[in-house]
């Protein structure tokens, strides 16, 4: 069996590429204008699916920097441009709330928007916090709460987002704002992206964009098609993502809106290096760079080197792909962006496993496991699990890898993520094979290509899948005619 160990141990599946970002679905996020999400799905640690992809979807709202434009009037002194991809937020209702503001509070609101434009985000939630007051009429009220949201979902903290875009969604219920409905629904989709519960969040995604349509917000709708694309390119559904994508990056650029071009931009990029096409990756994320970095969109930023650093890597180039990551991993802990550090410490994890560098890989694996697990980020944990169960394997450590990819097996089918689910049957596959265990190992590698034929996905883990299952039945026919 020889041979086909040399192409096992050449053929495990590096993370998985996921969803958020942002953008992220924000983060994607999008309405995290979300990185996922945000997701750099596409990361071999993390996903876009990673929700990285999370942090890449957040959405920019004029009406927010035309409310801060008036209170800047108010005032009389220069205050900086809100951080431009903000997550979705109501048009009319955030110029509200400054004029309704008592005028203590409104220094409050300066400050913490002036706290997300440098990206220090704990400092804007708490200032945020402060605006508050016992008789402030529920329209202001739900907006405050979706921007308190979005500074959370910003530093990856999805669990302490939730509960502040449901009460913007009640108290928004409670006026009739329709608005504000549809920004709070996109950004709850956003959190439930980044948890990885796909079904949930297209629900979500899918009312926000009918609302937006039937009032009339283009920006609306462009975001939350981009948040549906991110929500089909998690689950691997790659044409249906591709098509949402170029919608919404259609009517940003007939808007206007560079973030949200952008974002749509690297979303692309995501699909395409989902599919094998790195050279059209490499191409999108340049452009999305230019981008970012003409805008001063630094978590966008961190975000795009990641999915550079992917490409290099799965090219071979890991030196160059070692690099921006690092670069990544600097700016997302100067800017206090829990999820991207994760990702980024994930990423690395992947190039030091690739030069067979175990124990730091290792290292950096756990690393990025603590932080998904403490701001509950249940794709990152699956998507760790699996990469630490790559390092053992790697040892040696046959069992040990396989509880671990057992633990992110069953992480990734409960919340819902086939193509996570798929990789990591690759991976027992070609454990059982390492071990001897021809029948096994061709079930969960057949089980794993089916996955991958049902949601069309393609790249690099499809091809070494086939690869494996070519070897194993040569393998087989050899023993029959011993």
């Amino acid at each position: 069996m020889e041979a086909l160990e040399d192409l096992l141990r050449d053929s495990l599946f590096q993370g998985v590429a996921a969803a958020i970002g942002l953008l992220v679905i924000i983060l994607g996020i999008v309405a995290f204008p979300v990185r996922w999400w945000w997701n750099r799905r596409n990361s071999p640690s993390a996903s876009r699916q990673d929700i990285a992809r999370l942090e890449q979807k957040v959405v920019t709202a004029p009406e927010l920097q035309k409310a801060l434009q008036q209170l800047k009037d108010e005032l009389k002194e220069e205050i900086p441009q809100v951080f431009n991809h903000m997550f979705a937020v109501a048009r009319d209702s955030t110029a509200t709330l400054v004029q309704q503001l008592p005028p203590d509070r409104t220094e409050l609101l300066r400050k913490a928007t002036e706290a997300q434009s440098q990206a220090r985000y704990r400092e804007a939630i708490e200032l945020l916090k402060q605006c508050d007051y016992p008789d402030m009429p529920a329209g202001e009220r739900a907006t405050l709460h979706l921007l308190v949201g979005n500074s959370y979902l910003y530093l990856g903290e999805a669990p302490s987002a939730e509960p502040e875009y449901a009460e913007a969604l009640a108290a928004a219920r409670q006026v009739g704002n329709r608005d504000t409905q549809a920004a709070a629904l996109g950004n709850l989709g956003l959190v439930y992206a980044s948890r990885g519960e796909l079904d949930d969040a297209e629900k979500q995604h899918k009312q926000s964009l009918e609302i937006n349509r039937e009032i009339g917000n283009r920006q609306g709708e462009a975001s939350a098609l981009g948040n549906l694309g991110l929500v089909y390119a998690g689950r691997g559904e790659l044409d249906r993502a591709e098509k949402q994508h170029k919608q919404s990056l259609e009517i940003n650029r007939e808007i206007g809106n560079r973030q949200g071009e952008a974002n749509q931009l690297g979303n692309l990029g995501l699909v395409y290096a989902d599919r094998g096409e790195l050279e059209k990756a490499e191409e999108h994320y340049r452009a999305v760079l230019n981008i970012q970095r003409d805008i001063g969109d630094r978590l966008g930023e961190s975000n795009t080197l990641g999915n550079l650093g992917n490409v290099y890597y799965h090219r071979g180039e890991l030196e160059k792909a070692e690099e921006h990551h690092k670069k990544a991993l600097e700016i997302d802990r100067d800017i206090g962006s829990r999820l991207g550090e994760a990702q980024d410490l994930g990423n690395l994890g992947n190039v030091y496993l690739q030069r067979r560098e175990l124990e730091k890989a290792e290292e950096h694996f756990k690393n990025s496991l603590a932080i998904h697990r403490e701001i509950g980020n249940r794709l990152g944990e699956a998507i760790q699990l699996g990469n630490l169960g790559n390092v053992y394997y790697h040892r040696g450590e046959l069992d040990k890898a396989e509880g671990h990819y057992k633990n992110g097996l069953e992480t990734h089918r409960q919340i819902g993520n086939r193509l996570g689910e798929a990789q990591i049957l690759g991976n027992l596959g070609l454990l059982y094979a390492d071990g001897g265990d021809i029948g096994k190992a061709r079930k969960h590698l057949q089980q794993a290509q089916a996955i991958y034929q049902e949601i069309g996905a393609g790249g690099p883990n499809v091809e070494n899948l086939r690869g494996a299952l070519e070897k194993l039945e040569r393998q087989e026919r050899g023993e029959e005619q011993a």
